[in-house]
This record gives C-alpha cells, structure tokens and sequence, in this order.
C-alpha cells in the first residue's frame, strides 16, 4: 500500500473523500434531529492520521537534504497528529456519554487542551518558516501597509 505512486495515491485520497462526503450526507439524512452523529468526526480522525502518517512515511524516505523538522510542514503534520490522535478517542467515547454532565466538562478541557497544544505547534511550523525563509536569504515581504495611521479623526 505504501509503494503506491502518486497518481494512485491521488486516487485512493479522492476516492476516500469522496466516500467520506457521501456517509455523511447519508448520516445527516438519516440522524434524528438536533442529534450529532460523532462516528464521523471519528471517521474524519482516522482519515487524517493517515494522511499524516503517510506524509512522514514519504517525508522520511525521500527527503535526505535536511533534518526533517526543520521543514514547516513536519509542524503543520506534527500539529494535527497530535490534535486528530488526542482528540480520536475523545470522539470515540462522546456518542455514549453525551448526557453525562461530568464528561461533558472533561471533553471540553480535553478539546480545548489538544486545540491549544495544536495551534502552538502551528506557531512553532510558522516560526520554523521564517526563519528557514531568513536563512535561504528570501525575505516574507508582508501585504500590510506599514504606514497605516490608526488614530482616525473625522
């Protein structure tokens, strides 16, 4: 599965997403009203810890320049691994405990702590991409007009 080239890889993705959207227009069909049907955050997690695995699998094997985490995309992928993995079995045992008040309390400090932990490693890929920027010698050149005056007075 993992020798696939990546026109099939292409394919399998497309396939699978796909796949993904007809389930959960059939599942919206379906569920009861006001209802969430959590299989498919799961089916979603499962999905793009694949992808990422898959990501590092190809990183790891074809690229040798460079330690791999100097690239941004190792913490853009390292990023949501952790937040899809953490947050799999979160989803995974919700539907069932749904009506519980406690767990109710632990899912969103659990979520939020593997929401933050994601967007810092995100700031860590953005770091990591200036700075490769700076060492390559290619400015960021930023769109945001500089000379902005924000004291507005009519």
């Amino acid at each position: 599965m993992l020798q696939l080239h990546w026109k099939q890889k292409h394919r399998v993705i497309w396939a699978s997403a796909i796949i993904y959207l007809g389930y959960s227009l059939f599942s919206f069909v379906v569920s009861p009203r006001g209802e969430f049907d959590f299989s498919l955050v799961v089916i979603e997690s499962l999905f793009f810890l694949f992808l990422m695995l898959l990501f590092f699998y190809e990183k790891m094997k074809y690229n040798l320049k460079e330690p791999i985490y100097y690239s941004p995309q190792f913490w853009f992928s390292v990023a949501f691994l952790v937040y899809f993995s953490g947050n799999f079995f979160l989803f995974l045992v919700t539907q069932s405990n749904i009506h519980n008040q406690q767990f109710i309390i632990n899912y969103n400090m659990m979520y939020g702590f593997f929401t933050f932990l994601k967007n810092i490693i995100l700031c860590v890929g953005i770091y990591t991409h200036i700075q490769h920027s700076d060492k390559c010698g290619k400015r960021l050149h930023s769109r945001i007009d500089t000379q902005i005056n924000l004291d507005y007075v009519r």
